[in-house]
């Protein structure tokens, strides 16, 4: 997968870190163990109580990326694109996530869902939203998809291989056009691989 485009940088393949890695292998493996560590956490301290705002969200990304980058958990000061399609810009992300938090997050937290299908539904939505805003530097696929399998796994008692929607190229495709179609709220091709994943 291309790397991101970020304004005003000439980065090379991989970021600087704190552990001063430059071979890409290597970060990647980092990175696999960071946000495996990170969801184990995750489950194992999920209960009713959980509440599922951006702090949380904030969080999940600094455990999971905290012990390799300094930006771990911040929200990204730099604008991104990626194979020419623009994320949100950088200095519009406080607003942009705010407005999420309003329109996802509370209902997530305050609703008792009638059903999976409707649950997923709402996930699909959300998850579209969340990517297309691109809060982070790095991992926003990977700490999305962790989110919203640890809200499905916290309102149902069951998990959602949310990761498998991009195994394939034809679904990481849908996947990528199931965002770039959130720039636009809608929401029809996320949901379809959502309800595939349910089916």
């Amino acid at each position: 997968m291309s790397r991101y485009h970020v304004s005003g940088s000439s980065e090379g393949e991989v970021l600087k870190n704190k552990l001063d890695i430059t071979d890409i292998d290597s970060i990647n493996e980092e990175e696999f163990l960071g946000f495996t560590n990170a969801a184990q956490s995750a489950i194992e301290a999920l209960d009713e109580s959980t509440l599922f705002d951006i702090e949380y969200l904030r969080e999940l990304h600094f455990s999971a990326l905290g012990k390799i980058y300094n930006f771990a958990g911040n929200v990204r000061t730099v604008d991104m694109s990626k194979e020419g399609f623009m994320f949100a810009a950088a200095r519009f992300l406080g607003s942009s996530l705010r407005t999420f938090e309003e329109n996802f997050l509370h209902p997530i937290n305050s609703n008792n869902w009638e059903s999976k299908e409707q649950l997923i539904d709402y996930l699909a939505e959300m998850h579209a939203e969340l990517l297309f805003i691109h809060p982070f530097r790095e991992g926003n696929g990977r700490i999305s998809r962790l989110f919203t399998r640890l809200i499905y796994l916290a309102k149902t008692g069951d998990e959602i291989e949310v990761d498998t929607l991009i195994n394939t190229d034809e679904g990481l495709s849908k996947y990528i056009e199931g965002v770039q179609q959130a720039g636009r709220e809608e929401y029809d091709v996320m949901k379809k691989l959502f309800r595939e994943l349910n089916s």
